[in-house]
């Protein structure tokens, strides 16, 4: 695990950042004690709570982790700046980004197809290619001052510059149409090693050769070295240790952050949370002006409620769908156990119904299926009337992508 690790303001507490959470499997942002006997998890959630604030639950392994103390130094991070600086310096950013010519199309291809009007009026952007200049540019609008405390911006001994990468930027606007943060679709996500399995000795994986030449250690010797295809895996039966190194995707969508970086902020505390809006309505919705619906679908991501809101909007207009309410309002979650967070945003929307609206992978993930049944469970106590869409998921992993096949939820109140 030799730098997968990074030390955080929480003592004995490391970040995995360059290896999966043995709970929720991804990378990034869960942590995990020095003892190596329990995670910190963002995504999955578990009967304990360890943080509110940065919403993540405390699981207990059953097999401690061996725990490398070759890790990257913890960089005291910059407190997140008021939304209307956000919104501020973030609205400057996207005056001086453009898009590129392959993410336009992408957005506006056969996998999305959004409208051109949709993805201008969204002000979607791509990571620029010289940050730092592209922030010498924002500097003509905006004071250098304002820029501690924004994620995703960071300074170094040549000035101020964004961490990121190549891909799409996608705006989160909260409920006034202040932009809150970015998410990047990156455009080449690779691959990681996923390590699964009961290990007597330390076994650690990398990819030595990028794509895909994967090498094993136990004990730091070298087991093995093989080229793997996507979802292969190195089957480990060595010595009392039982398990697997398999091959996975990377992940597609990072936040825009600067954590860890000099001067640099953090996404979360709390994460982005999306209001999405059909182009219609979002072409006359005023700058920190409360939007208010007394119903509002919840899904996960932000691109992806751009997306259905635009057809959920043609179907009202139908009738198939009646929410007291002439255009509908999809918000778009960090992540599925992040419902918490959303909360004051239902109390400040004045919304009274609640349509969970989930990617349908999530009947076979028990772990999220727990999660969404909490945030059921805690909608009705406040008092909200609750809904939840199901659909085949042979029409579509998400709901914009069954809309995007021409087909329609069910709907059941509980």
């Amino acid at each position: 695990m030799s730098r997968t690790l990074r030390r955080t303001n929480l003592k004995d507490w490391f970040e995995m950042v360059g290896q999966s959470c043995p709970i929720c499997g991804k990378s990034g942002g869960c942590i995990i004690h020095a003892d190596g006997n329990r995670i910190a998890c963002i995504r999955v959630e578990s009967d304990v709570v360890f943080s509110r604030t940065l919403t993540s639950y405390l699981h207990y392994l059953k097999k401690p982790v061996k725990i490398s103390r070759d890790v990257q130094e913890y960089v005291p991070a910059n407190p997140k700046a008021p939304v209307e600086v956000l919104n501020a310096v973030y609205g400057a950013l996207i005056e001086n980004c453009r898009l590129q010519n392959d993410h336009y199309e992408h957005l506006t291809g056969t996998s999305r197809a959004m409208l051109d009007s949709e993805v201008k009026l969204r002000m979607y952007r791509s990571f620029p290619a010289k940050p730092w200049n592209t922030l010498k540019a924002v500097q003509d609008h905006i004071s250098e001052a304002s820029f501690e405390g924004v994620p995703g911006l960071y300074k170094n001994q040549y000035g101020w510059s964004i961490s990121g990468t190549s891909g799409i930027l996608i705006p989160y606007r909260n409920e006034r149409n202040q932009i809150t943060g970015f998410q990047i679709r990156v455009d080449n996500p690779g691959f990681k090693t996923v390590t699964q399995g009961t290990f007597k000795d330390k076994v650690t994986a990398e990819i030595i050769e990028k794509p895909n030449l994967v090498q094993v250690k136990i004990n730091g010797k070298v087991f093995k070295e093989e080229r793997l295809s996507l979802d292969e895996s190195i089957e480990l039966m060595e010595n009392g240790n039982y398990g697997s190194v398999t091959l996975k995707k990377g992940q597609r969508y990072f936040w825009l952050s600067s954590i860890n970086k000099e001067k640099g902020t953090g996404a979360g505390n709390p994460l982005p949370i999306h209001v999405a809006v059909p182009s219609s309505k979002l072409a006359s919705w005023n700058v920190g002006e409360v939007h208010e619906s007394k119903s509002v679908w919840i899904t996960e991501g932000a691109l992806k409620a751009d997306i259905a809101v635009e057809h959920m909007e043609r179907i009202y207009k139908t009738g198939l769908i009646k929410d007291q309410e002439d255009s509908p309002t999809i918000l778009g979650l960090p992540g599925v156990s992040t419902w918490y967070s959303v909360m004051p945003m239902l109390k400040a929307m004045k919304t009274n119904i609640v349509t969970l609206a989930y990617d349908m992978d999530i009947l076979s993930n028990q772990d999220v299926l727990k999660a969404m049944k909490d945030f059921m469970l805690h909608l009705k106590q406040e008092g909200y009337i609750v809904r939840v869409a199901m659909w085949d998921e042979k029409d579509g992993k998400g709901i914009d992508d069954m809309f995007l096949n021409s087909k329609f939820p069910q709907i059941k109140q509980l």
